[in-house]
């Protein structure tokens, strides 16, 4: 029987999807999964810098199928731009902001034609240090999967199930050597049927984005000016960009906007997610390290169709299995004819699509069954597993 054991810490929530995967194939008595505290990574083979990390987005999970045990970190940081130096404690490193020219080829090409110099300075830059200080051991990062839908759930328990709760973790904690995640999973399949439900949502609205001002921001404005654009000759457009400070990683200061200006807004935005669910299409700026964003992956489980800048990262899958349309303009002309292209037989028909290629590819258990075949798969050399500080002394752990 494989056996998975995720040694827990308090800020790994991307990570929640494949957890939620994870707990769903032990109880189809597919694996065996069990959480621990994030200490007992070392008597399974971690480096003790693992449990001493200040995690950011990182999961530290060890795989074990009787034969092999993979020590394995799942990193959900927005891109590879910010990978963790964990990546030299591990056998196989899985990154969501996978990009598989600079990995394989260890090089990094700006992917899109209207950012200026100044505006992609700071990551070309940052590209050439990541070879430089992690290069080496390149061959251990693995393609991952998109940031997931946020499975956290809010619940109005009443004090007695608040109670029971709390009991129950006490006496799980003194019974096992193990942490008890029976109520975090019934929570993650009352929001994950929550979600699921959405998916009928009908077209009350075109477009419905929350956004903030970060991440080349000239690009993110003229975004929002031609959503207001397209409202002013009567679209159903419920948008809204909050301001923030800009900054010289993304040559945002060489671009003053005013803060008076802000934030800028176009109908009203309430209950995001189900305005959302209910639009005709999602349209999204890339994030601020050309990231994942978990707003995206939920509209494409709803099977939203979608405009949205190219796509510099990579999941372990083609996302041409998707149908998504792509912006390549700063100011985004063809917002307004993909919009008009979706009538309701075509939403119809590309949310079938989209919801069939997540289920295939992005439901929960598809993200764990690949993150351990991947793990299992892996044809580490002799070696590489346990601690291994020897081969890369002097990097920052």
């Amino acid at each position: 029987m494989i056996r998975v054991r995720w040694f827990r810490h308090g800020h790994e929530q991307r990570n929640d999807w494949l957890r939620f995967g994870l707990m769903r194939l032990h109880r189809a008595g597919r694996v065996r999964y069990g959480e621990y505290p994030l200490g007992a990574c070392v008597a399974a083979g971690f480096d003790a810098s693992v449990s001493d990390h200040e995690h950011r987005h990182t999961s530290v999970v060890l795989v074990e199928d009787g034969s092999s045990a993979l020590r394995c970190i799942v990193d959900s940081e927005d891109s590879f731009f910010w990978m963790s130096p964990l990546v030299h404690h591990a056998d196989l490193y899985f990154c969501a902001g996978y990009n598989r020219k600079f990995f394989e080829e260890r090089t990094f090409t700006p992917p899109f034609a209207w950012q200026q110099p100044e505006e992609i300075a700071f990551y070309v830059q940052r590209a050439r240090d990541l070879v430089r200080d992690h290069g080496a051991v390149f061959e251990r990062v693995r393609p991952f999967v998109p940031i997931g839908p946020d499975l956290h759930i809010e619940l109005a328990l009443p004090r007695l199930a608040r109670k029971l709760r709390n009991a129950h973790h006490k006496m799980a904690s003194r019974a096992l050597s193990s942490q008890s995640w029976f109520f975090a999973y019934r929570d993650f399949e009352v929001r994950y049927r929550k979600l699921l439900s959405l998916r009928s949502a009908p077209a009350l609205h075109d477009i419905v984005l929350l956004d903030t001002l970060w991440g080349w921001p000239r690009h993110r404005h003229a975004l929002h000016l031609r959503l207001r654009e397209l409202a002013e000759a009567g679209c159903h457009i419920h948008a809204r960009l909050r301001w923030s400070e800009p900054t010289s990683l993304d040559g945002g200061d060489r671009f003053p906007l005013s803060a008076a200006g802000f934030p800028l807004e176009t109908g009203r935005v309430e209950n995001y997610e189900s305005m959302l669910a209910s639009s005709r299409l999602g349209v999204f700026a890339t994030g601020f390290h050309w990231g994942w964003r978990n707003i995206m992956t939920l509209a494409l489980m709803w099977g939203l169709p979608i405009h949205a800048d190219r796509l510099l990262l990579e999941p372990w899958f083609d996302m041409d299995r998707f149908e998504i349309s792509w912006n390549d303009d700063v100011d985004w002309p063809n917002v307004g004819a993909r919009l008009a292209a979706v009538s309701d037989v075509e939403r119809a028909r590309i949310k079938a699509h989209n919801q069939s290629a997540f289920d295939a590819l992005l439901a929960p258990e598809r993200v764990a069954e690949y993150f351990i075949k991947a793990a299992l798969g892996a044809n580490v050399p002799r070696g590489r597993r346990g601690n291994d500080n020897r081969a890369h002394q002097g990097v920052a752990a």
